[in-house]
């Protein structure tokens, strides 16, 4: 960004006017040629009005150089503009003029003379006397250097970010001034900007020079701003970005919307936006780009550990560090009736050291982006990093003897080898909810559904979605519901307890039908429940676990003891791996599946081994006639329904199945 300066000057007022010319032609050779400042010329003759072409010309500079040798109204004018928007003046005399005939009773007025050269009002500005018109070249080499000299001074003024704050200062007043000019002073909106700018300046002095704060929405302009003055100073800058956090909200489109280049970025992904195809897609694109021009980094929030952020009540994880001492976060502000993400910097040497440790221990669990090709290209770094979706062949087959990590994980692993995992939940509670509806409908009896390994509750809670919408307006008219009764049953305590939290977090106040209870529903069930009889009995990928192993008898006798809850009319509803009979078929359905899970869901083809290893259980599913023909056998009249897998690859073994029994057996 190149400082341009003011010149300020009267030839038809000059005492010497080519001493005048002279003075200012090689005041814009230095300026040019020594520093590469830019000159604007008052005397410019496409500037149309002497009111305009002033200010225009004062607002655009950012100091100025006067020469007041002959203390000329216009000249004074403009030093007195530039001096109240605190521009840095530097004066050109030329002590003739006080022997001129012309002028030597207009300074006896003024009381100026070699002794006193500058009026009272500007003795506190320095000035530079130039030769007269006749000098050598030497006298005005001399003047060159001395005048290169004092703008060297000078220059310290220029850093770029004060040149960007001048220029957005003046932007301001200027555009102030033109709306002023142009509106009626009966304008209310007058009033609103000027109370806007007062707002704006007692915030700035408020900060005393170490703290602003602005509205989130303009951290994009500034940092554009900055950027385009700066192209070394943001190379300093390290930044956080959580994208699970309103403020960022910027990443949202397909583009970067920054295009800086700084030192780092780290951004931090929510789940959420792993886990979306579409998103991963639109972030690799912006995580490649930014890439071109500094590294870029990402760690899954759900990895990091509890971190006090170092600016108080910050909204979300972000924070910019730069260098040597500048920190910034987002926090909110009360904005009218609410409150809005500002964006707050501060300059303080604790809180930057702070910073740097808060910063440091996010991107130690962070991984590398920048060369990211594709969505899917981005999930497999993630996965790779973070370990989701690896099976540990350490693991026990039974669930519940199973490490923390795992079902504190289960929600991220799941979703690797699980096509479409969410869609199945959801398939399987809107089959409960159309078999319990026509329950009602027929019956009109109190409905009980029975929830066969509960795991981390994602079912449970989709069937009390819709199980509270039916249930909620009878009981507070009458004090009793529609809904009797909805155990959820899981061997493992862990599993349990994260569904307990589940259901917590959108029902503070558990629905009074609800139960959780530890067992297998196949084998020890709860003791407390064992005589009643169910309408539904559900589950999504927990009956390829009951089957595990079992010859054709034993199937049978899983399914027997699964209908034996049930009350006649009742029904089974599962989610599993169901694949087709014909074995051909089914090597389709599952190469189908395993496909899906190295090219969709990102899993390593070692990966991907692994867990058909240690899950034989899956793999050796019966498909959803075989369980039929296995029904058949204690109950004739056994019904079979089959659903291919919403969201799953076509083909593939993925299916919500449910067996009616009209009769069940005693």
């Amino acid at each position: 960004m190149s400082v341009r300066v003011f010149l300020s000057y009267s030839l038809t007022k000059s005492h010497d006017v080519a001493a005048t010319r002279a003075a200012v032609e090689r005041a814009r050779t230095v300026l040019s040629r020594d520093f590469g400042w830019e000159a604007i010329d008052a005397m410019d003759p496409d500037l149309v009005s002497i009111a305009t072409k002033v200010r225009a010309a004062l607002l655009d500079a950012d100091c100025v150089i006067a020469d007041v040798s002959a203390s000329t109204p216009n000249v004074m004018f403009e030093v007195g503009f530039a001096k109240a928007l605190g521009y840095p003046v530097l004066l050109l005399l030329n002590f003739d003029a006080f022997d001129s005939p012309r002028f030597r009773d207009y300074f006896a007025v003024l009381g100026q003379s070699e002794a006193r050269p500058t009026p009272a009002d500007l003795g506190d500005i320095e000035y530079l006397v130039y030769p007269s018109g006749d000098a050598g070249d030497d006298e005005w080499r001399r003047w060159e250097g001395e005048l290169a000299r004092r703008l060297a001074l000078l220059r310290a003024h220029f850093t770029p970010e004060v040149l960007l704050l001048r220029r957005g200062a003046r932007g301001v007043h200027g555009a102030a001034l033109d709306f002023l000019e142009r509106n009626r002073p009966s304008n209310p909106i007058l009033g609103f900007l000027g109370g806007h700018l007062a707002a704006s300046a007692e915030a700035l002095a408020d900060g005393a020079g170490t703290v602003f704060v602005t509205l989130g929405q303009h951290y994009v302009d500034s940092m554009k701003a900055f950027a385009q003055v700066t192209p070394d100073g943001l190379r300093t800058v390290r930044a956080v970005a959580d994208l699970g956090a309103s403020p960022e909200s910027i990443w949202d489109g397909t583009d970067d919307p920054l295009d800086l280049e700084i030192r780092e970025r780290v951004f931090i992904l929510p789940t959420a936006l792993l886990v979306d195809p579409r998103a991963t897609e639109r972030l690799a694109r912006i995580f490649h780009d930014q890439g071109r021009r500094h590294p870029v980094l990402v760690v899954h929030g759900d990895a990091l550990p509890p971190l006090v952020h170092p600016v108080p009540g910050a909204l979300g994880r972000d924070v910019l560090v730069m260098e040597p001492d500048l920190v910034a976060a987002y926090v909110p502000r009360r904005l009218g009736v609410r409150d809005e993400p500002h964006l707050l910097v501060r300059r303080e040497r604790d809180l930057h050291a702070d910073a740097t440790a808060y910063y440091d221990a996010i991107r130690d669990r962070a991984f590398a982006v920048h060369d990211v090709e594709s969505g899917i290209d981005l999930v497999r770094r993630w996965l790779a990093a973070s370990g989701i979706g690896r099976w540990r062949p350490s693991w026990p087959r039974q669930v519940e003897n199973r490490p923390p990590e795992y079902f504190r994980e289960y929600d991220l692993h799941v979703r690797c080898w699980i096509p479409a995992y969410e869609h199945l939940v959801c398939q399987v509670a809107e089959s409960v909810s159309r078999l319990l509806l026509d329950r009602l409908l027929a019956t009109g009896e109190p409905v009980r559904v029975l929830e066969a390994g509960v795991g981390t509750g994602a079912l449970t809670v989709e069937l009390l979605r819709w199980l509270q919408r039916i249930d909620a307006p009878r009981r507070a008219a009458a004090g009793d519901g529609v809904v009797e009764r909805l155990v959820a049953v899981d061997p493992a305590l862990p599993m349990l307890e994260r569904a307990r939290g589940r259901v917590a977090a959108e029902w503070p106040d558990a629905p009074p039908y609800l139960a959780f209870a530890p067992g297998r529903v196949h084998e020890f069930f709860p003791p407390a429940f064992d005589r009643l009889r169910f309408d539904v009995v559900c589950g999504s990928l927990v009956l390829h676990e009951m089957l595990d192993g079992r010859d054709d008898a034993g199937v049978a006798a899983v399914l027997r003891a699964l209908a034996r809850r049930l009350r006649p009319g009742g029904a089974l509803v599962f989610a599993d791996c169901f694949p087709a009979r014909i074995a051909a078929t089914r090597a389709e359905e599952l190469a189908t599946w395993t496909t899906w899970m190295t090219d969709v869901a990102g899993l390593a083809p070692a990966a991907v081994e692994a867990f058909l290893a240690g899950n034989p259980e899956i793999v050796a599913m019966r498909g959803y006639e075989e369980l039929l023909d296995a029904a058949h056998g204690f109950a004739a009249d056994a019904t079979l329904h089959v659903e291919e897998g919403r969201g799953a690859p076509g083909g593939s073994p993925w299916r919500v199945v449910t067996l009616g029994f009209p009769t069940v057996p005693v």
